[in-house]
């Protein structure tokens, strides 16, 4: 029997436990006020130990150990089923990469089935309005297999003939060998020869499925420049650089391949250094988690405003002058800008510092220039902005443009050299991405001026306040390419057989 003054409560103590803990209140915690807490103490007792004190270790041991072997298992579990979806991503990636390729080559070239399978016949369509054989009466097709090694030798001459669809293509069909991995063909005017269309040397190639045999191993030699095609970085460089006394005499040799990231090193799926993984199923998910970490990082203010990164070298190559435009044209916009990079010449170092003073004093919430480099911020910054500024004057290929893609940031860009190459304005270029299978990836400008910047930018920056849902399926469009070495590779490969001829 207790006396009236004192409270009873009763409680079930768990049966590892080694300590019991409490405090009073005079109500519920969500609505207590006057707490008895042992002045700030907290009240404890111990619990006898209802086992003998080395069984009790021995058994807290063992559930230890368990319980880490289920953290370790969860873990690698985990890690399996994410190499497995990335493996899966690579796969799918790569074949729709092939398949975009082979269509690109639609205006020219292409087979029905598209995929080509050993043991079955092919329709082969050539459009020859599209090449040198434009107005010849006639049009020869000539193939072979294997890269022109195959066993029976190259197939007979055939006079292609007029497609079903009225089209401008011609047709003509043949049986696939079962131990086919690759189908050659070039076009000719007339039976015997006369004007080839051989691809500029590189001819037709378009690989097979399903067959018994297996391209051997291409093993690449240096060659000769004197004697060899030379590979630039993109196409349009190529042609920007063709005006060159020393260069022009070569030009034949060119051939414009722009290069390709590492998806490996670039994947916002399996990347340490933003705080979501994320692919395009998710991608408004990711970035709006790696733009907050991004502001907070920063001490930039944490709303939701339009963020345009710059991740560059500071050099008159890079438009160091339609950077500090489009800064200053963003804040004007409401919009808030982080720079990450530095100079090898001091005094454009120092010129970047003062406005860096002068930016976070007047714009601090708004503007950070981290005029350093910095690898795992450039991730963070990739994944957060929303666009990334690259105001090049001159670029050979260009690779920031290409891992914005893969984060899912739309690129703003000067159109020269690979930039041209590999972004296609959203309200210029929907017929030159087409030819490449592609949709509009960005913004672009001519021009190295204000108003030439400001054209892309404004646009880019209106499309974010006034179209959300059309930029943010934009960001899906845009990681959904593939600008790694997939594509490449493949135009590689046929220069490296050319060159060998």
């Amino acid at each position: 029997m207790c006396p009236r003054n004192i409270i009873v409560s009763t409680v079930i103590v768990p049966v590892r436990a080694l300590v019991i803990d409490w405090v009073f209140a005079d109500g519920p915690p969500e609505g207590a006020f006057l707490y008895d807490n042992n002045s700030r103490q907290d009240f404890h007792a111990l619990v006898p130990l209802t086992t003998p004190e080395e069984v009790y270790w021995s058994e807290e041991e063992d559930l230890m150990f368990r319980k880490l072997q289920e953290e370790r298992r969860l873990k690698e579990e985990a890690m399996r089923v994410k190499m497995e979806k990335t493996g899966r991503l690579k796969a799918e990636t790569k074949e729709r990469t092939l398949k975009k390729f082979l269509l690109s080559q639609k205006d020219v070239v292409y087979t029905e089935p598209l995929e080509i399978q050993a043991g079955s016949s092919v329709t082969v369509l050539y459009n020859p309005s599209n090449t040198v054989l434009k107005g010849k009466p006639e049009v020869w097709f000539r193939g072979s297999f294997n890269r022109w090694t195959h066993r029976l030798g190259p197939l007979p001459p055939q006079k292609m003939e007029a497609a079903d669809d009225g089209s401008s293509h011609l047709k003509t069909s043949a049986k696939v060998p079962l131990d086919a991995y690759m189908m050659d063909f070039v076009f000719s005017e007339k039976e015997d020869g006369g004007v080839f269309d051989n691809k500029d040397g590189l001819d037709y190639h378009l690989p097979v499925v399903g067959g018994i045999a297996k391209e051997p191993p291409l093993h690449i030699v240096h060659i000769a420049v004197e004697m060899a095609p030379i590979a630039k970085v993109s196409r349009t460089y190529a042609k920007e650089v063709a005006g060159n006394s020393v260069i022009s005499p070569h030009l034949y040799k060119f051939h414009g391949i722009v290069n390709g990231i590492d998806p490996d090193i670039w994947d916002p799926y399996n990347d340490n250094f933003i705080p979501v993984p994320y692919t395009s199923e998710n991608v408004l998910e990711g970035k709006r988690a790696a733009k907050e970490e991004l502001q907070k990082r920063l001490g930039l203010k944490s709303s939701d405003l339009p963020l345009v990164g710059i991740i560059t070298r500071l050099t008159h190559q890079k438009g160091i002058h339609l950077i500090k435009h489009a800064i200053w044209r963003t804040l004007e916009r409401n919009g808030q800008v982080v720079l990450l990079g530095s100079a090898p010449d001091p005094r454009i170092q120092n010129d970047f510092v003062n406005l860096a003073n002068q930016l976070h004093s007047t714009h601090g919430d708004r503007a950070r220039l981290v005029l350093t480099y910095d690898e795992p911020l450039s991730h963070l910054i990739y994944a957060g902005a929303d666009f990334i500024l690259v105001p090049s004057i001159f670029e050979p290929c260009g690779l920031t443009q290409l891992i914005a893609m893969r984060y899912g940031s739309v690129p703003i860009v000067r159109k020269t050299g690979g930039l041209y190459d590999t972004v296609f304005d959203v309200d210029h270029d929907k017929e030159r991405a087409q030819a490449q299978v592609l949709e509009p990836n960005g913004f672009s400008f001519d021009g190295a001026d204000a108003p030439g910047v400001d054209y892309a930018l404004n646009r880019a920056i209106s499309a974010w306040y006034d179209g959300r849902e059309w930029f943010n399926s934009l960001c899906k469009t845009v990681m959904e390419q593939d600008w790694s070495w997939n594509r490449p590779a493949l135009e590689y490969i046929e220069l490296y057989h050319s060159a060998r001829k």
